[in-house]
């Protein structure tokens, strides 16, 4: 599971406002209108995945705008994975890499772990494409 579903499914139950649900759910009913079937319990069932589908996707949207804002403050540091190396899911739908610089982590009174890289490791640009 990727970290923004994560983090979104833990907040879930502190967005359910009712006012705010029951709008959502309305909603989903009029756009769902031609697919129900008229068996109470499946278009109960249906309609209760379609709510909870889009109230994710709102919440994973509000992530990304958080996590961006936190990008641009300089608090998070964003690259994606495979961006300068070789990696598996090299090219497009790579997922993204958040780095909390050092100073940041000093500042929330959070230990620093460094980790030494032997030089001979370390690859250099021209071997970008490199096996």
């Amino acid at each position: 599971m990727l970290l923004r579903d994560w983090l979104c499914t833990q907040l879930f139950p502190m967005s359910e406002q009712t006012l705010r649900r029951a709008g959502l759910r309305a909603r989903v009913i009029a756009s769902l209108q031609g697919q129900l079937t008229g068996d109470a319990a499946s278009d109960a069932a249906r309609i209760d995945l379609a709510v909870e589908e889009q109230a994710l996707a709102v919440g994973r949207a509000n992530i990304s705008r958080a996590i961006s804002d936190l990008v641009r403050s300089g608090f998070v540091t964003r690259h994606y994975a495979g961006y300068a190396t070789n990696h598996e899911n090299r090219g497009g739908g790579r997922h993204a890499v958040y780095v909390v610089p050092p100073g940041v982590l000093r500042a929330l009174g959070k230990t620093v772990a460094t980790q030494s890289v032997a030089a001979s490791s370390v690859r250099r640009q021209g071997e970008l494409f490199a096996a």
